[in-house]
């Protein structure tokens, strides 16, 4: 139950802060998953019992969570990916081993302190982001991300009401509880989870009218929902969001990356590397632009691109094995506040679902850990009330190969992450304060302890270039494109300094890739210009200047590219 609260709290133990007490406060979160998988790993390996007695539910649990695993696995050695293919051992196969643990030991008892655990959670989750409010700071709860945390309190309104109403019916504390809730969620102002909860309710309802004429109800809420869908306003909405909001263009880019991969994907965890090349000119024309893209929007989509339709297959199938011990809860007839904690739980689990249609939960904390832990709680509902014979024998072997597994979680799947995340966040504090020799030797220690970490590489890069230290800015931010080739402010910046040691063919074409990446920056355009006169290509240095001065005429930059380029063409080589 300690987890539980710990997961949806102290993920990101620094968000309380505002920015300016802590810089980059998100960048250092507890991989409280891992250190919970290790914990249990190390309690099966000192586990008295000779075997391991599972129910059918389990084993269909057990058999989907394999599955899922293994599509990660079969993506990760049949992609082309190079590096950090196979980091999700120490994170999705934590999560998945939580829910087998789950699944496997939440007997009624249990299952019943875990929604209430969620539930008071929940209200400290909502008072904190209403007290955030209050004090004039971004209303991001512990979470991180105020998209993240609304999602956790839509999902947590119907399991605490759910609450209120197993335990003697306490009906005016479920309605503060509501009360509560709802303003937290009005102050994270998340059109996601509010529609998630909307849909998740309507779904309730729909299911709720079983009987012999429920299709007939079904037809009749398809034929209002379509009614309300052919309304002005509403069709304005949906236009204003499809031209409007970044989110289209990114599952356009994320479609273009499947199709290049569709059965495989290209690896687990490599969307942040594989967009930028698929991304939609139109994507910088839109509000919320970034030049990192670090998730898909869509968890399914996500999956798509990074393990293929194979891993959407297997999610699928887990999905559906959740859906039926759901399914199975609900009409539990044994124990009456169990089956209302049941609904409340599979309403929470349909709004992650539904919210996945419009953001990511499935790798980002808590709200990763908690997917995992209600499916536990579904499939432990649907079993309970006892186990079948047959069972996994524990053998001396067994109970050595989960000691070890424990220890390499410990080791990779907590303490290097953790200990990366504070060096990360400590450079930041550093480079914000100023100070480049510390933020280059902390973000140094970063890429010592985590190679693959590219915006280490290139916040080094930074430090390093202000520190005058050229030849290592130019090794960091190599090491950094190496493992991401299409990020466009590497490619500037590398571009920028390779130009400043005279190798203009490089320059120009790390320039050029920039450009192409980021169509908006008009920096980018006026070093290519440069480039190419140092390169005696006036022609193509005009046609860049002439694009910098379109996006931006007053820059400093291009002023002084202007005047070059009015220069005589016999003129000296210019160094951007």
């Amino acid at each position: 139950m300690v987890l539980v609260v710990a997961l949806s709290l102290l993920s990101y133990p620094l968000a309380i802060l505002p920015r300016e007490y802590a810089t980059h406060r998100f960048d250092f979160y507890f991989p409280w998953t891992a250190l919970a998988a290790a914990v249990c790993l190390f309690g099966v390996a000192f586990w008295r019992t000779e075997s391991l007695r599972l129910s059918g539910g389990v084993k269909w649990l057990a058999g989907a969570l394999l599955l899922f695993l293994a599509s990660q696995g079969v993506s990760a050695w049949l992609s082309d990916g190079e590096t950090g293919q196979f980091d999700f051992l120490f994170r999705s196969g934590s999560g998945v081993f939580l829910c087998f643990v789950g699944a496997r030991f939440l007997d009624s008892r249990r299952l019943k302190q875990f929604a209430v655990a969620w539930t008071l959670a929940a209200a400290v989750e909502a008072a904190v982001m209403l007290a955030q409010v209050v004090c004039g700071v971004e209303p991001v709860g512990l979470a991180g991300n105020r998209n993240f945390a609304a999602c956790f309190l839509a999902m947590s309104l119907p399991i605490g009401v759910a609450c209120a109403v197993a335990f003697r019916r306490q009906w005016l504390l479920a309605a503060a509880y509501v009360m509560l809730l709802c303003g937290a969620l009005w102050a994270s102002e998340s059109r996601g989870a509010a529609m998630a909860l909307l849909v998740a309710a309507l779904g309730w309802l729909l299911a709720r009218s079983g009987g012999r004429k429920w299709w007939l109800r079904a037809v009749g809420v398809v034929a209002v929902l379509a009614g309300v869908m052919l309304l002005p306003p509403v069709q304005n909405a949906a236009k204003r969001f499809w031209n409007n909001d970044v989110r289209p263009m990114i599952w356009l880019g994320s479609a273009r990356a499947m199709a290049d991969a569709p059965i495989v994907g290209h690896g687990p965890g490599s969307f942040v590397r594989v967009y930028p090349a698929h991304r939609p000119r139109e994507y910088f024309d839109r509000p919320k632009c970034a030049l990192v893209t670090d998730h898909a929007h869509n968890e399914f989509l996500e999956i798509g691109v990074e393990t293929g339709a194979l891993g959407v297959l297997a999610f699928v199938a887990l999905l559906a094995v959740a859906a039926g011990a759901a399914h199975k809860a609900v009409r539990n007839e044994r124990d009456e506040s169990l089956r209302v904690l049941a609904v409340g739980m599979t309403m929470g689990w349909g709004v992650l679902l539904v919210q996945n249609l419009v953001d990511i939960n499935l790798f980002m904390p808590p709200n990763e850990s908690l997917f995992w832990l209600m499916i536990a709680w579904l499939v432990g509902a649907a079993g309970a009330g006892g186990f079948a014979e047959a069972g996994v024998s524990l053998q001396p072997a067994a109970r050595l190969i989960a000691g070890v597994l424990a220890a390499l979680v410990l080791a990779f799947g907590v303490a290097k992450p953790t200990y990366a995340n504070w060096l990360f966040r400590e450079g930041s504090v550093a480079q914000a304060a100023g100070d480049e020799r510390g933020a280059f030797q902390s973000f140094l220690r970063v890429v010592e302890t985590d190679p693959d970490r590219v915006e280490a590489w290139r916040r080094a890069g930074l430090a390093a270039f202000k520190l005058g230290k050229l030849d290592a800015a130019v090794a960091a931010f190599r090491s950094g494109h190496r493992l991401m080739p299409d990020y466009a402010d590497l490619n500037g910046e590398l571009g920028s300094l390779l130009a400043m040691k005279g190798d203009f063919p490089e320059a120009a074409r790390l320039l050029t890739r920039a450009a192409e990446l980021y169509p908006r920056d008009a920096k980018n355009f006026a070093k290519l210009a440069l480039v190419r006169l140092s390169l005696k290509e006036t022609e193509a240095a005009r046609q860049a200047f002439e694009e910098a001065k379109r996006l931006e005429p007053n820059n400093e930059l291009v002023r002084w590219v202007e005047k070059k380029l009015n220069q005589q063409p016999e003129s000296s080589r210019v160094t951007p």
